[in-house]
């Protein structure tokens, strides 16, 4: 979620900025026309609030006199500075806010408003309104001027465009003027305390208006009967007239930022003396705006920024969560517990701050009965060497093929032994001694799940893990070719081991199962070629593993692949 930061405008722009900015603005406002009805002016520019100072405290503030009829409602202060009447309370009355008649609290809120008035006076207009009425429109956040007077019979509407920090501000050279029953409303977040209306003279509000925002006159004001404000009535150096109205003065306090916190413990409890918890904590931002994750500390683990996953400086959005791990230890006797308290401070773009805490609790149990395993590591085959790595609980062995681990204490019940993958070995097969005590051999995740028995080490679980590696077979074949008996006996060496082949009818011959060999290596099959005969022929099925024949010697170099590798040699006798 992006957060808009207002500061300073800038009264110029270079040329193409300018140009890309005209166009931005004649888009906006044509997809408001379009969407809305309405004369909606769509700015770039997010103007700075004016500032009030003390002046802020007033609901009314005069330069001459305050006079009131009727039973009006001023809610904040009302002053008079410098001069010293203040006249009609009662039956007007004050509410949360004190009369100043000419005191130094008042000479210092006119000072103050003086600032104001010329600031809001200086600001560089985004958009010229003079000669329109304000009736009917729809404004968005920016510095409007009316090189005279303006009026205001009927509607106007002030669009913050959901920014709570949507600024208007409205520089009027002469007098201001409100028809009868005219209003001024607030929509998608803006509000009152952010409109500023700049009077070079004076300003009317007719009967019945409803008006919104701060006027800052020159000179005076005069609300008609029946006029509400929610803003202020600000003049310089006149004076402010009422009649039965209701004044309340905008306040602009902003929403505090909140959070709520979570924190979990895996597991919730381990059996004593303990050892390692996984702790997980959630930052959920209930705020209307992004926050800033500032700190986030733990009672028992200290600040928990790169501990784990967790880590501070990040932003959450309106309504999102944050959430990161981390993993401690708690070590004690059964019955011992343990409650961590995680507590995060978050801050908005407006330097305020909210904190939450979360807290999980941990418990050391009294241990279950112990018994013991020994993991053994066998080899199925040839290619299967080396040293294994197994786990069971918190323990880690080093089993060599052939070998056994020391005994190993674990709780009695289940246990589960897991072999670390290693390529190209698999596990072909898992068996336990005594081995009712196997209740699953998983090959696929190299895991077997005994039973351990409790008691001393006469009672243990012998686990046995017996590995492969992906071998292919090799067949020679003997054909009997012209002038060769079928049943000779010829002999062959495979890489270095002897086999003998009875020679058969074409096509395919007898054939022998030389061995298994690992996959991908080569086998060299030479025949001893008796006497009187020669070899006339060396095919391999598939045809693709056959590296290289040579008939002269009668050898034969092939790829052992998945499955059955054929190599057959046909002799002729001439």
């Amino acid at each position: 979620m992006k957060t808009n930061v207002t500061g300073p405008r800038r009264k110029h722009l270079p040329g193409l900025m300018t140009m890309m900015l005209a166009g931005v603005f004649l888009v906006s406002s044509a997809f408001a026309l379009t969407t809305a009805g309405a004369s909606v002016a769509g700015l770039a520019s997010q103007p700075a609030p004016v500032s009030l100072g003390t002046a802020s405290s007033f609901a009314v503030l005069a330069g001459s006199t305050v006079t009131n009829t009727g039973p009006s409602v001023i809610t904040g202060d009302l002053g008079v500075s410098p001069g010293t009447a203040v006249t009609g309370f009662p039956p007007g009355m004050v509410v949360s806010g004190t009369i100043h008649a000419g005191d130094a609290v008042a000479a210092a809120a006119q000072a103050d408003l003086t600032t104001a008035y010329n600031d809001a006076a200086g600001r560089a207009p985004d958009q010229d309104l003079t000669g329109q009425d304000l009736g009917g429109k729809t404004l968005t956040a920016g510095v409007y001027k009316f090189d005279s007077s303006a009026g205001l019979t009927g509607t106007l509407t002030l669009d913050g465009q959901g920014n709570p920090d949507a600024v208007f501000i409205f520089q009027i050279g002469s007098t201001l003027t409100t028809a009868s029953a005219s209003n001024v409303v607030l929509i998608n977040g803006a509000r009152a305390c952010d409109a500023f209306w700049q009077i070079g003279s004076s300003a009317t509000l007719g009967t019945g208006t409803s008006f919104i925002g701060n006027i800052l006159a020159l000179t005076s004001i005069t609300a008609t009967t029946g006029v509400t404000v929610d803003g202020r009535l600000l003049a310089r150096n006149g004076a402010v007239t009422l009649d039965t109205n209701t004044v309340q003065r905008a306040g602009c306090t902003h929403a505090k930022p909140s959070i709520t916190v979570s924190k979990t413990a895996s597991p919730a409890s381990r059996p004593a003396p303990g050892g390692s918890f996984r702790f997980t904590v959630t930052v959920h931002n209930t705020s209307t705006e992004a926050v800033t994750l500032t700190s986030l500390t733990d009672n028992v683990y200290g600040d928990l920024n790169g501990n784990g996953t967790c880590a501070t400086g990040g932003t959450i959005a309106a309504g999102q969560s944050y959430t990161c791990a981390f993993s401690g230890q708690f070590l004690g006797k059964a019955g011992d517990s343990q409650t961590d308290t995680v507590t995060a401070v978050v801050t908005d773009s407006r330097n305020q701050t909210a904190s939450a805490s979360g807290s999980a609790t941990v418990t050391l149990t009294k241990p279950a009965p112990s018994g013991y395993i020994e993991i053994c590591k066998q080899a199925a085959g040839p290619g299967v060497k080396g040293i294994f790595t197994f786990t069971v609980g918190s323990h880690t062995v080093h089993v060599p093929v052939g070998a056994c681990s020391p005994l190993i204490r674990v709780p009695s019940g289940r246990a589960v032994i897991t072999e670390l993958r290693r390529a190209p070995d698999y596990l072909a097969s898992c068996r336990t001694v005594p081995s009712s005590r196997l209740i699953n051999c998983n090959r696929s995740a190299q895991t077997a799940t005994v039973a351990v028995k409790a008691g001393s080490s006469a009672q243990q679980t012998v686990v046995i893990f017996t590995n492969r590696v992906p071998a292919g077979e090799v067949k020679v074949c003997k054909v009997a070719g012209a002038g060769v008996r079928i049943g000779t006996r010829i002999h062959f060496t495979v890489n270095r081991h002897a086999i003998t082949v009875p020679a058969g009818p074409a096509p395919g011959g007898y054939c022998v199962l030389a061995g298994r060999f690992l996959l991908g290596t080569q086998v060299t099959i030479t025949e001893q070629i008796p006497a009187a005969e020669y070899v006339s022929a060396i095919t391999a099925s598939p045809a693709k593993r056959l590296v290289s024949a040579d008939l002269t010697t009668g050898t034969a170099v092939v790829d052992a692949g998945k499955g059955f590798t054929d190599v057959t040699f046909t002799d002729t006798n001439p």
